[in-house]
């Protein structure tokens, strides 16, 4: 049985936190990759953006809320994807034949209790939510319970309603999918929508702040 390693060592997709280059919480959990900010990256704003001129033309092109031809189109951030289903899970079940198991990292977890026990302290409101992944996925996934036992027991802990989108119709169609775990824009929508819905059934609107109702977890 495969185990399936959540720990990348490379800095993945660093160009999303050239912002915040010297953000001290980014740099305390990026410093340690391979590609992290260089110290003239961090302190001198231009130095970070030598040699990237399309990040330049976004950025101005951001800036006065115009559309770069060359930039997809995002919606607050979000880039649907209309790719259809691709091969890429068929290589998942050939690398692991009898599934995989993902490695719950204790340092992730202690980060991830203290900004929910921040959250509870604070009177922020917290919702979990399981996303649709395609069905066949999910049953590679042998340490599955261990996961939803960690949650559940979180969720109890500090009052937190759980949404399960896991077991959506939309999880056992292809179709709304380009891999294994990214929905395409059919599927986005439909899950928007039905995660709206169920959403709503847990707000309610008290002295201006939304307050999350009871789990059926």
């Amino acid at each position: 049985m495969a185990r399936l390693n959540l720990l990348r060592r490379d800095f993945y997709n660093y160009e999303q936190f050239i912002p915040f280059a010297n953000d001290t919480t980014v740099y305390n959990y990026t410093r340690n990759l391979d590609g992290a900010f260089t110290i003239p990256e961090r302190f001198f704003p231009m130095f970070i953006y030598n040699n990237k001129p399309s990040y330049i033309k976004k950025g101005i092109a951001t800036y006065f809320h115009l559309q770069d031809i060359d930039t997809p189109f995002t919606y607050k951030g979000f880039n649907p994807s209309t790719c259809q289903w691709d091969s890429s899970f068929e290589a998942i079940k050939q690398s692991a034949p009898n599934g995989f198991e993902p490695e719950m990292n204790d340092s992730i977890k202690r980060e991830f209790e203290s900004y929910v026990k921040f959250c509870a302290e604070n009177g922020i409101q917290l919702i979990f939510v399981y996303p649709p992944y395609y069905h066949e996925y999910l049953q590679m996934i042998t340490g599955l319970p261990e996961m939803y036992k960690y949650y559940k027991t979180l969720a109890s802990r500090y009052q937190i309603p759980i949404v399960d989108c896991m077991d959506d119709p939309i999880s056992y169609d292809k179709k709304y999918f380009f891999d294994a775990k990214h929905l395409n824009l059919d599927g986005s929508l439909l899950y928007s929508t039905s995660l709206a819905q169920k959403l709503a059934g847990y707000m309610k609107q008290e002295k201006g702040l939304y307050i999350a109702g009871n789990s059926r977890k």
